[in-house]
């Protein structure tokens, strides 16, 4: 029983060692936890911080340069400055033309303002540039009345049909010819209850006045350049943009507007 006892004692002396090895142990290993997670932290935050400043410089710099731009935008030409500029676009003389076709009122597909106002004022200014146009150059008008339908995939699909929907296309050209052309594109009709302005009336405008200082060069173009108004681009593109003569040696450019707190951006797809 001594022998015993004394053992069991000298057991019991040693198990503190173990137990304080096991502490120290849990404790380190806790302490090394808890520094890795506050360093992780710590570098996530300082990421955090870092991004927040790269973006922020980002629309800084961004601002910086609308700012600029917006400060630096040529002067809008009145017809008082044709006589001082005249191969320069008129501002004055492109609004004119903007206010006639929002005059008409709104004008979706198929209605007398679409199909008739805007489209005799279009042809009527086409007239007017052709006749003062230089000899060194022609221009040729087509009115295209298409008729079709193609197949829509998104949602639950559905097939679009158009019946002699109406397209203005205007062919300028060097009067010996042109083997390749360029495509401008633009819709005059607009969405119910609305005149439009901006969509797109405001590029058939642009174009108009394009076209007229296109005409008045004293040098022939080398390619022609095909000016599509569109008259059914709000019923889910139901236009045909391709001139009869140039299908397959095209280059197109469709013209749209985009404004915000006076600022007008022009993008194309």
């Amino acid at each position: 029983m001594v022998v015993s006892t004394s053992r069991a004692s000298e057991s019991l002396r040693q198990r503190p060692k173990s137990i304080k090895a096991s502490v120290l142990s849990r404790t380190q290993l806790l302490y090394d936890d808890g520094g890795s997670k506050y360093d992780k932290n710590r570098s996530s935050s300082v990421l955090s911080e870092g991004a927040f400043l790269v973006v922020f410089g980002y629309f800084i710099a961004l601002t910086w340069v609308a700012v600029l731009v917006h400060n630096h935008e040529p002067v809008a030409l009145t017809l008082a400055d044709v006589g001082a500029n005249p191969n320069v676009f008129i501002e004055e003389r492109a609004r004119d033309h903007l206010k006639s076709l929002t005059a008409f009122g709104p004008r979706p597909t198929g209605s007398y303002a679409n199909e008739v106002l805007a489209v005799d004022y279009i042809v009527r200014q086409v007239q007017f540039i052709e006749q003062r146009c230089r000899r060194q150059h022609t221009i040729e008008v087509d009115i295209q009345k298409p008729s079709g339908s193609f197949n829509l995939d998104f949602q639950d699909g559905f097939t679009s049909s158009y019946v002699r929907v109406k397209n203005i296309l205007v062919k300028f050209e060097p009067a010996h010819g042109a083997n390749h052309s360029v495509m401008v594109n633009c819709h005059y009709d607009s969405v119910p209850g609305s005149p439009g302005a901006s969509d797109d009336a405001v590029s058939c405008a642009v174009m108009l006045e394009v076209l007229f200082l296109l005409s008045q060069y004293e040098k022939p173009f080398r390619h022609a350049i095909v000016f599509s108004f569109n008259g059914a681009e709000e019923n889910i593109l139901q236009v045909n943009m391709w001139h009869k003569s140039d299908r397959d040696r095209l280059c197109h450019s469709g013209w749209f507007w985009a404004a915000a707190a006076g600022q007008t951006f022009i993008y194309e797809f």
